[in-house]
């Protein structure tokens, strides 16, 4: 398969390249710099939400009674 620009930022990617975590990038999907990136940002609004979110309200007003 041939190589293709990675849709965020344009690097070449290879779709025989396996990254350090295992990731391999689907015909047309991101390069592994960019996949990292979308995965941590990802993380972040997960734990974002986890701290805000309604459960999080919850636990705040059990912990308050």
């Amino acid at each position: 398969m041939a190589l293709w620009p990675c849709p965020s930022c344009g690097r070449s990617v290879d779709p025989h390249h396996t990254d350090v975590d295992g990731y391999q990038p689907e015909p047309g999907g991101l390069c592994p710099v960019c996949e990292r990136a979308r995965r941590e940002l990802e993380a972040e609004r997960s734990a974002s939400q986890e701290r805000t979110g309604i459960m999080a309200r919850l636990r705040t007003r059990a912990a308050e009674r």
